[in-house]
This record gives C-alpha cells, sequence and structure tokens, in this order.
C-alpha cells in the first residue's frame, strides 16, 4: 500500500456525517490508519432559517455509537505538518468536502453493510408504526429550511409531483411527505393521482426522519445528503433520486423547473 495514513473532514449536518463516517469506516477496512480533521466542530452550533445564513451542526454520530472523542484525531497544524514531510500528493491523503470526495464517499456508503448505523429500537418501533404497510408506502423528503439559503438547486414542488406520480404507476398507495419546512398539504393532494392517500410527518427527531426514509418501500430523495444517506442505507426501496443535484448557473427562481428523476441502479447498491 502506498500510503497507509489517510485524513478524513468531518463536518456538516447528520447525512454529511454519515457519508465521512462511512468513508472511514472504508478506509479502515482497507487496512488504512484513519485520522479525522473534526475542526468543524470547534464552531458554535447554529440552527438557521431561510435567509438566516448556514447552520452549523453538532456532531449527531453519537445515536449510532460513534463518540467523536474516541477519534484519530491531527488538527489543521498537524496535517499540514504531514502532507509537508511525509506525502507528496495532498489529495491521497487528505479526503475532504469536494466533489471527488463526496463520489468516494458515494461509493462507501452504497456497499457498507447498514450495521455500522443501526436504528434504535424505539425509533424502529415508531418507524414501523408510522409506515403501516411498508410494502405499499412511500416517503418523499422535501428539502427546504436552511438549504434554501446555500443550495445551488432545489427541486421544486411540481417536479416532487411528477415523481409522485411516477410512484403511482408502482405499487405504492400512500406517500408520506417529509420536510424541515411546512408542506402545502392541499396543493400536494390535488395535484397528484388521486390512486395514491398522501399524508405528511412533521418532528424535530432527525434520527426518527431518517430511519422512516431508509425503511420504506419507495422513496423520493431531495438533492440532499441526509435524503441520500437515508436512502443508500435503504438496501430494498426502489429509490428515485433527482438527475440534477447541483449547478453553478445563477438561479433567478428558487426552486428549478427542469430536475427530472432517475430511478436508481439496485445494482450498485449492495
Amino acid at each position: 500500500m502506498k500510503n497507509n495514513k489517510i485524513i478524513i473532514e468531518i463536518s456538516g449536518g447528520l447525512g454529511a456525517q454519515i457519508f465521512c463516517y462511512a468513508l472511514k469506516l472504508k478506509y479502515e477496512l482497507l487496512g488504512y490508519e484513519v485520522y479525522c480533521d473534526i475542526s468543524y466542530f470547534n464552531k458554535t452550533p447554529l440552527n438557521a432559517n431561510f435567509g438566516g445564513g448556514v447552520s452549523i451542526f453538532p456532531w449527531a454520530l453519537d445515536y449510532y455509537g460513534y463518540k467523536i472523542s474516541e477519534l484519530k484525531i491531527l488538527n489543521i497544524n498537524q496535517i499540514k505538518k504531514v502532507v509537508q514531510k511525509k506525502f507528496n500528493i495532498y489529495k491521497d491523503l487528505y479526503l475532504d468536502g469536494s466533489y471527488q470526495t463526496s463520489c468516494v464517499a458515494y461509493d462507501a456508503l452504497s456497499t457498507i453493510d447498514s450495521k455500522y448505523f443501526q436504528i434504535k429500537e424505539d425509533d424502529l418501533e415508531e418507524t414501523n408504526k408510522i409506515l403501516g404497510n411498508k410494502s405499499e408506502t412511500g416517503i418523499v423528503h422535501i428539502r427546504r429550511g436552511d438549504y434554501l439559503n446555500v443550495a445551488s438547486r432545489l427541486v421544486s414542488d411540481d417536479s416532487y409531483i411528477s415523481g409522485c406520480n411516477l410512484l403511482s404507476k408502482m405499487n405504492c398507495k400512500r406517500i408520506i411527505l417529509v420536510s424541515d419546512d411546512p408542506i402545502n398539504l392541499n396543493f400536494y393532494r390535488d395535484n397528484i393521482n388521486s390512486n395514491i392517500f398522501v399524508e405528511k410527518y412533521e418532528s424535530n427527531n432527525i434520527y426518527l426522519t431518517h430511519a422512516i426514509i431508509r425503511s420504506a418501500s419507495y422513496v423520493i430523495t431531495a438533492n440532499s445528503q441526509f435524503s441520500m444517506s437515508s436512502a443508500l442505507l435503504n438496501k430494498k426501496a426502489i429509490i428515485i433520486t433527482p438527475r440534477f443535484w447541483a449547478t453553478q448557473d445563477i438561479i433567478e427562481h428558487p426552486f428549478t423547473k427542469d430536475c427530472s428523476w432517475l430511478l436508481m441502479n439496485r445494482n450498485l447498491v449492495k
């Protein structure tokens, strides 16, 4: 092995942290000695709303049994020292939030066993109550809230409706809308095919929301790491995800109108 050490930056909300930690687990299984840059968590947590800046999230993986105090940590000065003295290629050592790193993290979470992120029994019991007949129930994650401040692309309500109508052609008979913002339930009911019953679920429990998404038989994701992390940990669902996730173009309208959907290839998710 060319280098037996690697540094992974862990930052962001629950979904981002799950992706980062899956990357850590993957490299450990490959025999690397993994260090973590957790300087992000030195910041004071901030729960931002629309128009109110960027949220700063606390460490969220205690729920899954991963304590920040148990990580092998390097601070930024140590990282620079290691890079300068021991390694020739910075990108091979330090995995941050870049596009290339995101692709590697996607692969890691796609292939990792969901046992590494187990749902607690009480949340699993509540999830089963909420979903009811899982084989006929779909979850639609509508990402709004503070995401409106930072996302370069957002999935429109019209696009979500088109995705829901795709589910109506399958065996899905009930859709639960999940969002971090108020949902106009009547608008969705008026525009989704009448053979599907539509309701909404609201909760401040991010772990329960994540568990619901990763337990349903049908999932429509937002273009967010929270959505995709829960979808990838759902090894049995039919997953529909946005074709377009990001853009560098200036968006004049708050929701893009050109979002279409992709059916995730389950052969890539073992």
